[in-house]
């Protein structure tokens, strides 16, 4: 599917000329610039989700792609963006959005028994925390602590990408122990 789609938003062309490119960072995204290589329009896609987004008048680059789209899929117009992954989306008065995930944290938080997550955390990781390499001494991997660890690890991983960039630095920290997870380290 993936490599159809792919041809197809490639393969468009614009009544006004304009193609979308394969952006070079992330391989379901696809940017069409004007003639300044300024971007004009993107278009991501999840599974079998699009987003358009366009400052074209009327949006008319999003329109026209859709158009040729639906020549290949039965295409459901849902209007604007409110809700993608797990994610809400608000557009501001100004045009711009508010990004919010807390519905997605706290169903994947509730998730989480083994080890409770706290609901509201003050800081990622409390002031003056520390790995102690002794917590490695006589190690043995315990499978439930591993696949829980891997799990958390997982979502808040998700999360410092999308919406939460300030716990970016400790999620990679922890992430370093993701074969050898302890207690400790979980808490």
């Amino acid at each position: 599917f993936y490599e159809y789609l792919q041809s197809h938003i490639l393969s468009f062309s614009s009544t006004t000329g304009y193609t979308f490119k394969k952006n070079s960072a992330e391989p379901c995204m696809y940017v069409c610039t004007d003639k300044h290589h300024v971007p004009i329009a993107y278009v991501a896609g999840y599974v079998d989700d699009l987003i358009t987004a366009d400052k074209t008048e009327n949006q008319h680059l999003s329109k026209e792609l859709i158009e040729h789209l639906r020549k290949h899929w039965n295409i459901k117009e849902i209007g604007l963006l409110e809700r993608f992954l797990g994610t809400t989306f608000t557009r501001t008065r100004d045009g711009g959005w508010e990004i919010c995930a807390s519905a997605y944290i706290q169903s994947a938080v509730s998730k989480f028994t083994m080890y409770p997550l706290p609901a509201a955390p003050i800081t990622p990781i409390a002031s003056g925390w520390s790995i102690d390499l002794t917590d490695w001494d006589n190690y043995e991997v315990d499978k439930d602590l591993l696949k829980h660890y891997q799990s958390v690890m997982g979502m808040l991983i998700w999360i410092s990408q999308t919406v939460r960039w300030d716990i970016a630095y400790h999620v990679s920290m922890l992430t370093q122990f993701m074969t050898k997870p302890t207690v400790r380290l979980m808490q």
